[in-house]
């Protein structure tokens, strides 16, 4: 239920300063409940929106739980990361 929101809420939401804080809240709740999060489905959408944009301050949340799921699943992380680092240095 909870995750619904999130995601609905991301992929409508245009306020920069939200969305940081949303990708913040998500890692949050990553970090309390890892097997309450269906990852394969919200950590895509989670790095999709990495960098932050505005609110810095939430950066340390989101490397700590970055930390977090490398150290819990390195391939989720990698597959992710890689596939994000391909679509951002593909010619246009």
């Amino acid at each position: 239920m909870m995750l619904s929101l999130f995601s609905n809420l991301l992929s409508k939401e245009s306020d920069l300063r939200v969305i940081d804080n949303l990708c913040a809240s998500l890692c949050r709740m990553i970090m309390s409940h890892v097997q309450g999060v269906l990852l394969e489905q919200v950590f895509p959408a989670l790095v999709a929106r990495l960098p932050l944009k505005e609110d810095m301050e939430e950066n340390k949340t989101i490397y700590s739980c970055l930390t977090f799921l490398y150290s819990h699943n390195p391939v989720l992380v990698q597959v992710h990361f890689h596939s994000q680092h391909a679509q951002l240095t593909a010619p246009n």
